[in-house]
């Protein structure tokens, strides 16, 4: 059982032989530490329903790992980009959005494709089984989980370029850019933890381009009306606007190497 070999299993005869038991601090800590290491040992079915958060305002003293949060995961190079070198470009500090902490908001899920080398979990893939799929990952499980019918979704890579005909001069620096094939709806979690069933638009003819404000995980949850960039990134994702580059490349961050002097 997921809970361990020394589980234990109380009985009580009566009403007053429960409360005792409920009252009983060893008992009660036993049950709080329980819960918790369910909680976080990895996904299944009823993770959509565990709140974590309530069971520690019952028991306090009781406190999450650091180490266990998947939040503090270190990111994976992304092995679907077609480079040899990849450099990790990470957006500023303020734009890593939480979205457990958001409520009830509507999410948008963008997403990645398989490693090339393996020939899983491809574009033509997501399109000909009506899906998006990963290869299974504890890191990102509870996020698909998450991912509710009805939200958009988009599929991307990312890479880095040194290309010249950008819409900005990038001054001799590589520049990170998320490349768009794919989008839709999604009509059902089947609760696996690395899929979801989509209703697929047709594919883009030709990939679309975003800059600077990047990410490589397989799985990234954004929301509006939180941050101006996830705003400008939905809105060129789901929306068909134009990326508001100027924006983006004069935020702190970047505006040393690419922005306005």
């Amino acid at each position: 059982m997921d809970a361990g070999g020394d589980l234990l299993c109380l009985k009580s005869k009566d009403l007053k032989a429960l409360e005792g038991l409920l009252a009983d601090p060893d008992v009660t800590a036993a049950a709080a530490q329980l819960v918790l290491d369910l909680m976080r040992k990895h996904f299944c079915v009823y993770t959509r329903y565990h709140c974590p958060q309530l069971v520690q305002l019952v028991y306090p003293e009781y406190r999450r790992s650091a180490d266990d949060s998947q939040e503090d995961a270190t990111t994976q190079l992304d092995s679907s980009i077609p480079y040899v070198e990849s450099v990790s470009i990470n957006a500023e500090p303020d734009t890593n959005i939480d979205v457990e902490e958001l409520g009830d908001v509507d999410l948008y899920w963008i997403v990645g494709c398989g490693p090339r080398a393996s020939g899983r979990n491809q574009v033509d893939d997501f399109i000909a089984k009506g899906e998006w799929r990963m290869d299974p990952d504890p890191r990102y499980e509870a996020k698909v989980a998450d991912m509710l019918p009805g939200e958009p979704i988009a599929v991307r890579t990312r890479r880095n370029t040194t290309a010249d005909d950008l819409p900005f001069d990038r001054r001799g620096h590589r520049v990170s850019v998320m490349d768009f094939y794919l989008r839709g709806t999604i009509t059902e979690n089947p609760g696996d933890g690395c899929s979801v069933r989509v209703s697929w638009e047709p594919p883009f003819t030709t990939p679309r381009q975003y800059y600077l404000y990047t990410s490589q995980d397989p799985v990234w949850a954004l929301a509006r009306d939180v941050h101006s960039l996830a705003d400008d990134l939905i809105g060129f994702a789901f929306d068909d606007r134009k990326q508001d580059i100027d924006l983006v490349r004069n935020r702190a961050f970047w505006a040393d190497r690419f922005g306005d002097r």
